[in-house]
């Protein structure tokens, strides 16, 4: 058990608050997978049976990284607060949905270890559209570069790409995961059960303002995506997207787990709020590693042919303001 014979009581006012900033994490269709259950030294992490994707995500590889992302919004927060947060995954056993035992442990030094990216929390949004046309600078690259050493000891490897050929390619592997997919009336049904129109009052899925349709549109697209396969279409649109980022960040890794997919999820996620915080819009793409064997030509275009590609998003500017996707209350995902 982690820190055995340490009791650590936080006042559960302090506790919420941290949560609060947890569930602002980004998730697979928006589907928010996390439970919490709290306890005078923390908080037990579960995950929704639920909230599985069977068809986009078949092995739960999204949904352990959309907890890590989570989980690194935790420990973000916690030390804003004067914390140091202590976890222990428990993905080996799984039972009952357990994802890990969290503690946490006064620490004032760190109140301002992450402020910057903490600010970022509440405005992370997944940017869409077309990037534009820029050089990232070499102090952005190196940051970037510093981050993901900081989670070396789990094995995660990145790859930057720059050069349009490769860029070029990536959106090639993109486009084909999106029609390969879409050519499943299965996976078409999963989809549309997650898309939200602009009015929708839902607290999980994707709303049509998130993925920049006109209201119409948000009305009438989970209908057209359950009963036409309008997969060429939508990978057209990516293809445009992602071939235009001047930056590509792939991470990568030796291990294929559970546990591995939570560390890759967190390293994303300070990724991707640090870039916010330097005014940079990041999009998800995951299509290329998720659908069949696609994975294995993001391995060519790495150079990491024994190494799992495990997450990719852009990184740009698309001179669109995006509106942040709701959130279920934090009272909807604590187990009383």
């Amino acid at each position: 058990m982690l820190l055995s014979g340490h009791k650590i009581i936080m006042e559960k006012e302090t506790l919420l608050k941290i949560l609060f900033y947890a569930i602002r994490a980004p998730s697979t269709h928006n589907s928010q997978p996390w439970l919490f259950k709290l306890n005078p030294e923390g908080v037990s992490v579960f995950y929704d049976k639920k909230l599985r994707l069977p068809e986009a995500d078949k092995d739960g590889r999204d949904l352990f990284i959309s907890i890590g992302c989570m989980l690194e919004n935790m420990e973000i927060a916690a030390t804003e607060f004067g914390f140091e947060m202590f976890t222990e995954i428990l993905t080996k056993d799984e039972k009952d949905q357990h994802i890990a035992e969290i503690i946490f442990k006064k620490n004032t030094a760190l109140a301002d270890k992450n402020k910057k990216i903490f600010n970022q929390i509440f405005k992370r949004v997944n940017g869409r559209g077309k990037f534009k046309d820029e050089i990232i600078s070499n102090e952005i690259i190196r940051k970037i570069e510093d981050i993901v050493s900081e989670f070396k000891e789990y094995g995660i490897l990145l790859t930057m790409l720059t050069k349009k050929e490769d860029i070029n390619k990536m959106a090639e592997v993109t486009q084909q995961s999106i029609i390969d997919a879409y050519r499943r009336s299965s996976f078409r049904m999963e989809v549309s059960h997650w898309m939200n129109s602009s009015l929708s009052k839902k607290k999980e899925g994707l709303p049509g303002y998130s993925l920049r349709m006109p209201l119409i549109i948000s009305i009438i697209i989970p209908f057209i995506i359950r009963n036409f396969n309008i997969g060429k279409f939508l990978s057209k649109l990516n293809f445009m997207s992602i071939n235009s980022a001047p930056l590509i960040v792939i991470l990568s890794s030796s291990d294929n787990t559970k546990e591995n997919w939570i560390h890759i999820g967190q390293c994303a996620e300070k990724l991707m709020l640090y870039l916010q915080s330097e005014d940079f819009q990041t999009s998800i793409y995951v299509g290329s590693i998720e659908i069949g064997d696609l994975y294995k030509k993001v391995q060519n275009i790495t150079g990491l042919l024994s190494d799992r590609p495990q997450f990719v998003f852009a990184v740009g500017h698309t001179g669109v303001k995006h509106r942040v996707t709701p959130r279920h209350e934090l009272e909807d995902k604590i187990i009383k």
